[in-house]
């Protein structure tokens, strides 16, 4: 039987301890004083607001899994090397960010609305353990190198890749109530927590590295793909995505500030900040995802840790060994030695600024202006043709079918409520349209106007072989309802809206025989009123639309 005892020590300072059997083994009990409870306290705040009106989607097994994991193992650590019972305020920092941010993708990944999913629950559970463990395993020094949940997040990210998980969203949910107690809560304790620990350097350079920079990238024309936008984020868009994202403060005051794996001097701890997020822009340059972008910041602050570790024990094994025949150089001595003068580094700055600039613009190429050339040109040619054929969508087709729309349409596009709901059937119903006449009249160019993607090949191989006699080819879609629902590409590279409708279609030359059928149209935004059919399947049949 285990009881709990407290003593007098030499010191005067109660001291508890828990006696198991014979033997009585000290208590270690959290302490208001830590901040390591400080920041689990905020990152637990953000779960239950995750839970009860953010929409994370993630279940509350799995997060309680990713914690009790962590602290299981540090408990059973600390009593084994030290013989102590002790509160494990690390792993659950840990294991709560484990459970903050990372995401299950792909089959099995449909827990946002199962908050007691048991869903890959040893994931979380896995990625928490080898989190924790690489603080005692991977040291250099004496010291450890990495920020634990940074790291083994990173490793799952990259060993099983964007079909399988994900890190959390960079953007959580609309403004309202919720959202501003989530920033209200990330703010204030990040600010407590820098400030008490001296990393305000630290935390100021990254910040301001990462607006500057990212305002390169920015009016370069830099875009990415997000689950949580009709249209990817662009430009302005992007900039204002990271410096306001949700994610990016939990990163920046609750991730790279660990004190124990950044420097201990203002000047050091302003370098490792910038540089964390100067390389982060450098590696999320050439890539158009949200997955990219996120496991981009992982990244760099790993590889900032690892080369920290490595310069620090270098320039400790220099300052041992001194110059031949004489003694070791003070600190002070050597770091004169390589600090130049202020006039050289001031003519480098704005070289080195400018060059930086540039490098940064070049690796960004791949990732500029995302379906802006095929916009362009679907929108144009999809106004000259429907023009031409006398279906423009608000004229044309007055009586729509009935319309439903999933609740999560209006989180993943505000404007799809109401008449933006009728856009989008009208733009489905008037694509439908021109692809018949593109087969009736053996035209691919109209197939351009309304369809792209799979979507585009499929009806590019319907239309060569289409019997040139007797049409036999040619579909015609009679629909009377239509629901709105979202699809989730996976990895972070976007979501498109999916439209599932019921009605008639015929097939051939003649439309008097039509038949009861079911349909999923995949769709995706090209331009303000038009949408491209970018997929399309019978759902009572096994054959494509």
């Amino acid at each position: 039987m285990a009881t709990v005892a407290e003593g007098r020590t030499a010191t005067s300072r109660r001291e508890r301890s828990l006696r198991l059997g014979a033997t009585r083994y000290p208590v270690d009990l959290p302490s208001w004083r830590d901040a390591r409870l400080h920041t689990s306290l905020v990152v637990l705040t953000l779960h239950v607001l995750g839970q009860v009106a953010l929409d994370f989607r993630v279940s509350v097994p799995q997060i309680l899994c990713a914690i009790g994991a962590s602290a299981a193992l540090e408990v059973g650590l600390t009593f084994w090397r030290r013989h102590r019972i002790s509160w494990p305020a690390s792993a659950i920092l840990t294991g709560s960010g484990v459970g903050l941010i990372l995401r299950i993708s792909g089959p099995g990944a449909a827990n946002d609305i199962d908050h007691w999913s048991w869903s890959r629950w040893y994931l979380f559970a896995g990625v928490s353990v080898v989190s924790l463990a690489s603080k005692y395993v991977i040291r250099f020094g004496g010291s450890q190198v990495f920020n634990p949940s940074n790291l083994g997040l990173l490793a799952v990210f990259l060993l099983l890749g964007s079909d399988r998980v994900e890190p959390l969203d960079l953007w959580w949910a609309p403004g309202g109530a919720a959202m501003t107690l989530a920033y209200a809560v990330i703010l204030a304790g990040g600010l407590l927590i820098v400030a008490r620990l001296g990393l305000f350097p630290l935390a100021a350079a990254f910040w301001v590295t990462l607006a500057a920079g990212s305002g390169v990238l920015a009016s370069s024309g830099h875009c990415i793909t997000t689950n949580w936008s009709s249209r990817p984020v662009c430009d302005g868009g992007f900039w204002w995505l990271l410096m306001t994202s949700p994610e990016i403060l939990v990163f920046l005051f609750f991730m790279i500030t660990d004190p124990r794996t950044a420097p201990q001097s203002a000047p050091h701890r302003a370098v490792f900040g910038g540089g964390v997020a100067l390389l982060a822009l450098f590696l999320m340059a050439p890539y158009r995802s949200e997955f990219a972008t996120k496991v981009a910041l992982f990244a760099a602050l790993a590889i900032v840790c690892a080369l920290r570790a490595v310069g620090v024990a270098a320039l400790s094994a220099r300052g041992a060994r001194g110059p031949a025949g004489g003694s070791a150089p003070t600190r002070s001595a050597a770091v004169a030695r390589v600090v130049p003068s202020p006039m050289l580094v001031g003519a480098a700055l704005p070289i080195v600024v400018g060059l930086t600039v540039l490098a940064l613009v070049t690796a960004g190429r791949p990732a500029r202006q995302i379906y802006s050339g095929i916009e362009a040109s679907r929108v144009m040619d999809r106004a000259v043709l429907l023009a031409g054929l006398d279906l423009d969508p608000d004229p044309h087709l007055a009586a729509l079918p009935i319309i439903t729309t999933d609740p999560a349409v209006a989180r993943f596009d505000a404007s799809l409520g109401g008449a933006g709901a009728e856009r989008v059937a009208r733009s489905l119903l008037v694509g439908l349209a021109v692809e018949a006449e593109a087969l009736r009249s053996r035209d691919p160019a109209l197939l351009r106007a309304v369809d792209h993607g799979a979507r585009l090949a499929a009806m590019d191989q319907r239309l060569q072989n289409v019997d040139r006699v007797a049409n036999a080819g040619v579909i015609q879609h009679t629909i009377t309802a239509m629901h709105l629902h979202v699809v989730r590409l996976g990895g972070q590279a976007g979501s498109l809206l999916a439209v599932d409708t019921e009605g008639y279609v015929a097939t051939g030359a003649s439309t008097a025989v039509q038949q009861p059928a079911r349909f999923r149209f995949v769709l995706r935004p090209a331009g303000p009123r038009a949408w491209l059919i970018v997929d399309g399947k019978r759902l009572d049949r096994p054959e494509t639309a």
